[in-house]
C-alpha cells in the first residue's frame, strides 16, 4: 500500500535526522582515527627525538674518560717528580730509611690520592650533568608531545559542536524544505479536491435535473397517455354497453313477440317459465 503523503513526509523527516547521526558518528570516527594516527606520528617523533638526545648523552659520557685521562696522567706524572725529588733530599740527607722519609712519601701518595679523587669528582660531576641535562631533556621532549596530543585533541574536540551545528541547520533547512513542499502539496490536493468536488457536485446536479426533466416530461407524457387511453377506454366501453343494452332490448322485445305469439301448444309451465323470464327482463329495465 502506497504511503500516504504525511507518512513519506515523516519518513523523509527520521532519514533525515538518522542521517545527521550517522555523518556525525562518521565524523568522531574519522576525528578520534585522525587524533590517534597523529598522536601515534608524534609519539614516533618524541621518541626519536628522545633516544638522539639519549644517544648524545651516552657519546658525551663516553668521553669523559677520555678527557680525564690526562688530568690522571698528570696526577701520576706528578707523584712520580714529587717522589724523585723526595728521593734525592733524603739520599742527600741519609734519611733514606728514616721515619720522616716514610712520611714524606706518604704526604706524596695521599698527594696523588687527593688529586685522583679530585678528578673523578670532576669525572662523576660531568656525568651527572649530563645525565641531568638529558633527564631535562627528555621530561622537556615529553611535555612537548604531550602538549602536542592534547592541542590537537583540543582543536578536534572544539570543532565538532561546530561541525554538529552545521549538520542541524542543513537538517533543518532540509526538513523546512520538505514541510514547504508538504504544505504545498496539500494545498494543491486541497485545492484540487475541492474544484473536483465542485465539478462533481456541478455535473450531479446537473445530471439530475436531467433525469428529473426527463422523468417530468416523461410522466407527463404518460399521463396524458393515459388519460387519453382511459377516455377511449370509457368512450368504447360506453358505445360497447349501448349496444349491448340495445341488442339485449331488441333480443327481449323479439322474446316478447314470440311469448305473445305462443302457440296453444306450449305447457302452461313452459309458458309460467317465459313469463318469469320475461318479469325479470322487465325489472332490469329491458
Amino acid at each position: 500500500m502506497a504511503q500516504s503523503p504525511y507518512d513519506t513526509y515523516k519518513q523523509n523527516r527520521q532519514d533525515v535526522e538518522e542521517s545527521v547521526k550517522k555523518d556525525y558518528d562518521a565524523l568522531k570516527n574519522s576525528a578520534g582515527q585522525a587524533v590517534s594516527d597523529y598522536s601515534d606520528s608524534v609519539t614516533a617523533a618524541y621518541d626519536t627525538a628522545k633516544q638522539q638526545a639519549a644517544d648524545s648523552a651516552a657519546a658525551q659520557r663516553g668521553t669523559l674518560p677520555q678527557q680525564y685521562r690526562a688530568t690522571f696522567d698528570k696526577n701520576e706524572l706528578q707523584q712520580r717528580i714529587n717522589e724523585r725529588q723526595l728521593k734525592e733530599r733524603m739520599n742527600q740527607l741519609g734519611l733514606t730509611d728514616s721515619g720522616l722519609n716514610r712520611t714524606q712519601q706518604a704526604a706524596v701518595n695521599l698527594q696523588r690520592s687527593n688529586a685522583d679523587l679530585a678528578a673523578a669528582q670532576q669525572k662523576t660531576a660531568a656525568a651527572n650533568a649530563i645525565n641531568q641535562q638529558l633527564a631535562e631533556n627528555q621530561a622537556a621532549l615529553e611535555q612537548q608531545k604531550q602538549l602536542a596530543i592534547a592541542n590537537a585533541q583540543y582543536n578536534v574536540q572544539s570543532r565538532l559542536p561546530e561541525y554538529l551545528y552545521a549538520l542541524m541547520n542543513s537538517a533543518a533547512d532540509r526538513n523546512a524544505s520538505m514541510a514547504n513542499a508538504y504544505y504545498n502539496g496539500e494545498l494543491d490536493r486541497y485545492a484540487t479536491d475541492k474544484s473536483y468536488d465542485a465539478s462533481k457536485y456541478n455535473a450531479d446536479k446537473d445530471y439530475a435535473a436531467s433525469v428529473y426533466g426527463t422523468d417530468k416530461s416523461y410522466d407527463a407524457s404518460r399521463y396524458n397517455a393515459d388519460r387519453d387511453y382511459d377516455a377511449s377506454r370509457y368512450s368504447t366501453d360506453v358505445s360497447n354497453s349501448l349496444s349491448r343494452y340495445e341488442i339485449d332490448r331488441n333480443n327481449a322485445l323479439k322474446l316478447l313477440d314470440i311469448v305473445a305469439g305462443m302457440a296453444d301448444g306450449y305447457t302452461p309451465a313452459d309458458k309460467n317459465y317465459v313469463l318469469q323470464v320475461l318479469d325479470e327482463l322487465r325489472r332490469q329495465g329491458y
